[in-house]
């Protein structure tokens, strides 16, 4: 008999204890009345979730009323975010702040988070300096012994950091091959760039540029710029973003000349996710010379990425270098295209 009023006892505390988690209901058009936890809302509906069924989206347009007795956080026009437990009257949602109800119109789709889903959105509106990384490095390797004797070899960086208002990147490609010892290719090209949102669209950006290419006798080119970006597209699948500023080049080439330029820069930058595995990221750059505008370069990179499982993926490169004053005995444009395993990675 104790046992079986210990297990009584147990029983009633976790079915209590499932009644405070599962303890919002949302009635719906039809007359049915959904009993889980509201984990988070935003203009397509409001997402609950209970152990039956896992996450769950209602439309907005199937919900009459919501009822939530532990406090969830809601985000208003008037009051900014405020917190309480959650009824409905008429119409309105009514919050139960500490400072007294709030009512807010249900029709307007407010934003509503659990705990939970409020504290893992302040952390990412400031994320400590080694958070919101991810990222990708590429390997290639082709190695060819016996008539003939060449090697190949590419690797390539990526990685992104992005917040509610900044994002920063960097990128690295380098490409060497040769053929009985002689190299026939050794170029290597990086990239930094950090923007800051200012306006809903509009950024300013801050980069810097490098590159190497020993066949065309570049020892190193340094590009500095400063400017502003727009926000063309603005999409979950796709963005697209314009920009425009100044730049300061150096180049140093061997034996000679060096060059140091003043010039402009021009240029956008375009990501489409295919599907939830495929990516393809491009951007093109202009920098004509302000103070002879018949001399510009041009760069121009592309890049595709699968996944093919987890962490492991397939990348294809494409990054191509144009200048309209190549030093005698070289050619105007340069073309390096990679392809092989990527290893992503976020932090």
């Amino acid at each position: 008999m104790t046992r079986l009023w210990k297990l009584a006892v147990v029983l009633c505390v976790l079915v209590a204890s499932v009644g405070r988690v599962l303890s919002a209901q949302i009635d719906l058009t039809n007359g049915d009345r959904l009993t889980a936890r509201v984990v988070r809302s935003d203009a397509s509906g409001v997402t609950v979730t209970s152990a039956p069924m896992g996450d769950v989206t209602v439309p907005w347009a199937g919900i009459t009323a919501i009822t939530s007795d532990s406090a969830l956080f809601v985000v208003t026009a008037s009051h900014g975010t405020i917190t309480g437990p959650v009824t409905t009257e008429g119409g309105d949602l009514v919050v139960a702040t500490t400072q007294g109800a709030i009512r807010v119109p249900l029709a307007s789709k407010p934003v509503l988070r659990s705990p939970a889903e409020q504290a893992a959105f302040e952390h990412a509106q400031h994320p400590g300096l080694l958070e919101n990384i991810r990222g990708g490095v590429t390997f290639g390797l082709t190695v060819a012994q016996g008539n003939s004797e060449t090697t190949n070899l590419s690797i390539g960086l990526t990685a992104l950091r992005t917040t509610l208002h900044t994002r920063a990147a960097i990128n690295f490609t380098s490409v060497y091959a040769s053929d009985k010892g002689e190299p026939t290719a050794n170029d290597w090209r990086a990239g930094l760039r950090y923007d800051r949102d200012f306006l809903a669209r509009w950024f300013g950006f801050l980069a810097a540029d490098y590159e190497h290419n020993e066949l065309q006798l570049l020892d190193l080119r340094q590009v500095y710029t400063a400017g502003v970006g727009f926000h063309a597209i603005t999409g979950d699948t796709t963005t697209l973003n314009l920009l425009a500023g100044f730049n300061y080049t150096k180049e140093v080439y061997s034996p000679a000349p060096t060059n140091n330029v003043t010039g402009a820069t021009l240029g956008q930058d375009f990501l489409h996710k295919f599907a939830a595995n495929t990516t393809l990221i491009e951007q093109f750059f202009l920098y004509p010379d302000l103070e002879d505008l018949g001399e510009y370069r041009a760069a121009f990179d592309l890049r595709f990425a699968t996944k093919l499982k987890g962490w492991l993926g397939l990348q294809v490169t494409v990054s191509d270098r144009f200048t309209s004053t190549p030093p005698a005995g070289t050619k105007e444009n340069d073309l390096i295209f990679t392809t092989g395993l990527n290893i992503s990675f976020k932090h």
